[in-house]
């Protein structure tokens, strides 16, 4: 989709089809097999209808009609915390992050709902899922079979599970240890083929860890309810890397 596209596609006040969908807030979720998750990764103005702040949210005039319809993004983990903590502070509904297990669960319905009948045969013509020469709106793309949009593709999503520190040895001798967090989905700044699983033909780059402190214009994230059973398990495997040389 070319920005002319997308321009037609807005149509003046951006809406997405919430079918279905169960509102706490200004949120909107999706039952799914797994749990209610977020229709779409958080976006700009449900992060400022929450948590009013300055985050570094490039405007340009592409953007500036729909800019509260992009994900929100330059969001480190901290900065989720506090926006999670906000808002189950007014609404009081617990919500975490996903796991890469379940990332990559609610994303694998992209390909292989239908009985797998949406598998494509090339993984260059994946780009309908979201992978553009700029940021675009959330849900511009196809809808899953659990009614989310923008699993792959759009914007990197935090994950909510923990991975080992690393250490770095500094050259005095001193030891500084970072925690690291599993990022997953790949982003508008990558091509299909370098972040879809192996099984679609591409090149399995869909997750990578990251130092929870970083934040980037092309990562951001989506929630999942906390249930009364929740016990933040994997909903399904997820592996895979992808070069961590991000510029």
């Amino acid at each position: 989709m070319n920005l002319k596209q997308t321009w037609a596609n807005f149509k003046g006040e951006h809406t997405y089809d919430i079918e279905g969908a169960v509102q706490y807030g200004p949120l909107y979720c999706m039952k799914t097999p797994i749990g209610e998750i977020t229709v779409t990764p958080i976006t700009r103005r449900q992060w400022e209808e929450v948590l009013p702040s300055k985050l570094e949210w490039k405007r340009t005039w592409m953007n500036e009609a729909f800019e509260h319809a992009l994900p929100a993004t330059n969001v480190t983990l901290h900065d989720i915390t506090k926006f999670i903590s906000r808002f189950e502070n007014r609404y009081e509904v617990r919500f975490r992050l996903p796991t890469s297990g379940e990332h990559y669960t609610m994303a694998m319905t992209d390909f292989i709902g239908d009985g797998g009948k949406r598998i494509p045969s090339d993984p260059n013509t994946l780009g309908t899922f979201a992978w553009q020469p700029f940021m675009q709106p959330v849900a511009m793309g196809t809808r899953t079979d659990w009614g989310l949009y923008d699993t792959f593709g759009c914007v990197w999503q935090w994950c909510g599970d923990e991975t080992e520190d690393v250490s770095v040895v500094q050259p005095g001798g001193t030891i500084y240890r970072y925690p690291q967090r599993p990022i997953f989905g790949g982003s508008w700044r990558y091509r299909a083929k370098d972040v879809v699983p192996t099984i679609l033909g591409g090149m399995n780059g869909y997750k990578f860890n990251a130092h929870a402190e970083v934040s980037g214009n092309d990562v951001g994230f989506r929630l999942i309810r906390v249930s009364q059973n929740d016990t933040g398990n994997d909903g399904g495997s997820a592996s895979g890397s992808v070069d961590e040389r991000r510029d």
